[in-house]
């Protein structure tokens, strides 16, 4: 994880300021060429693979590896239905407001979705996301 996160410190950069991404798209790729839009993908990709390591540090269940940018994820609680609980930490997580997560039905099991292809996620929104998933489970386990 430490190499994972000083790549993603060498190609995570913000996107200009009052500049509408489409735009600046258009500008980049004309005036640099393919390269920056190849070191965003590359810091999502990264950026999934480092969530899926720090998540399964929390305890978090993680059992696909992420090939492009989407990690599955669950919690099993100590008691009760995996499944019930799950959608209320997707539901708290989601009412908190500082992260937007989905979900989906893997084989029958109610499972979270991280997905962060949006070019304003960088390294302080995955670590905002795994503060917030750390708080909630704490709240209703």
């Amino acid at each position: 994880v430490p190499a994972v996160v000083a790549r993603l410190r060498r190609v995570s950069r913000e996107p200009a300021a009052g500049v509408p991404p489409v735009r600046l798209g258009r500008i980049v790729s004309r005036s640099l060429g393919v390269g920056p839009f190849r070191a965003c993908l590359e810091e999502k990709l990264l950026l999934a693979k480092y969530f899926q390591a720090e998540v399964q540090k929390l305890g978090f269940e993680s059992k696909i590896e992420p090939e492009l940018s989407v990690v599955t994820y669950r919690w099993l609680p100590k008691t009760g239905d995996a499944n019930t609980f799950n959608k209320e930490l997707l539901e708290a997580v989601v009412s908190d407001g500082r992260v937007f997560i989905s979900s989906t039905l893997l084989n029958g099991e109610f499972t979270l979705r991280f997905a962060c292809l949006a070019f304003r996620t960088h390294l302080s929104t995955v670590d905002t996301l795994l503060d917030v998933l750390k708080e909630n489970v704490a709240k209703l386990d």
